[in-house]
């Protein structure tokens, strides 16, 4: 029997196909809006709030005074570039002669594989805590990730203006055993008092956390969704949609603030601090759509290298960042515990 190296897997007659257990689909990344093409590796932009309403009167006769500058309550933001990478190898024997499980062109397939990879670290990155970060010619340059965008302390590198940071009723970290549907309820009036109305959130959930909002609408308010002894809330009827069909799964919710759509994010669950191995199992954004883009300056592509012996390689390259227009208005619950 011939055997090869590097070859995973034998051609077999009952085993002619290569199957994959992931299914996901990436909802932050085909959520995003598009923005303009980076043209520098950091971007510099404009935030704007409006003034609090005074009491506006002013005596008859008397001069104008009290002039505002037009810069007043606009800060500056910035977002930096970030280049990633994939690549990929083939034996020549591997390409050429072996025939494994059907694939008659495997760089080509592993090269589609490894694009849908790539995509995975950007979704990963995008809802993760990157503060940011410079080239230092040893490690690349990072996005800021939208848990260090919508924070309410400075961050280290690129500080978000205060007055543009969400405040602390937006960013809760409540533990797992005391949060309710109040919590919730509260972060949105928050963002709406910021909005200063009702437009649609949309709230990037993680899987455990998607588990305790299907249960706010069999318990009252107060109660607690994980952990405890809820009260189960009455005067409310809920339809199946078939006689086979059990359980309630939340996927809009509605308030007075505005209407959350809920979005499962299985990549919401990678690690906080991948030192400490500690899975983010609740945390949870809640965004308008409006403030968010995902630029592109080279949307995925790959170069295949020129043949040199032994083996077929190929490389694809990215370069993009994730622009927040504005924090101010946005939230998340991130508990600790």
């Amino acid at each position: 029997m011939l055997i090869y190296d590097n070859i995973i897997g034998n051609q077999e007659d009952w085993a002619n196909m290569i199957t994959n257990v992931e299914a996901e689909s990436l909802p932050f990344m085909s959520w995003l809006m598009s923005g303009e093409k980076p043209v520098n590796t950091v971007k510099s932009y404009q935030a704007e709030i409006y003034a609090d309403p005074v009491v506006n009167s002013h005596p008859d006769g008397t001069p104008v005074t009290n002039f505002l500058s037009a810069g007043d309550d606009r800060g500056e933001l910035v977002a930096r570039v970030q280049y990633a990478t994939k690549a990929s190898a083939v034996s020549k024997l591997h390409q050429d002669v072996s025939d494994i499980a059907g694939v008659n062109d495997e760089l080509a397939r592993d090269i589609i594989k490894r694009t849908y990879e790539l995509s995975g670290d950007l979704e990963a990155s995008f809802l993760g805590n990157d503060e940011g970060r410079a080239d230092s010619g040893t490690v690349g340059s990072l996005t800021r990730g939208v848990s260090t965008w919508v924070q309410t302390a400075a961050q280290t590198i690129d500080i978000v203006p205060s007055a543009f940071r969400p405040g602390a009723d937006q960013c809760i970290t409540t533990a797992t055993a005391s949060i309710n549907q109040d919590a919730f309820i509260d972060v949105f009036r928050a963002m709406g008092t910021i909005r200063k109305g009702s437009d649609p959130i949309t709230a990037f959930v993680a899987p455990k956390a998607k588990m305790a909002m299907n249960k706010m609408p069999y318990f009252t308010p107060a109660s607690t969704l994980i952990g405890g002894t809820p009260t189960g809330a009455t005067g409310v009827v809920y339809q199946q949609g078939s006689v086979n069909t059990g359980g309630v799964v939340m996927e809009r919710y509605g308030t007075d603030f505005g209407t959350v759509e809920l979005r499962l994010s299985w990549r919401n669950r990678q690690f906080d601090t991948p030192s400490t191995g500690v899975p983010r199992n609740y945390t949870t954004f809640f965004l308008h759509r409006d403030m968010w883009q995902l630029a592109w300056n080279t949307k995925p592509t790959w170069q295949r290298k020129a043949y040199q012996g032994g083996a077929y390689e190929a490389f694809c390259e990215a370069i993009y960042m994730l622009i927040c227009k504005n924090p101010k208005a946005e939230g998340k619950w991130a508990p600790t515990a």
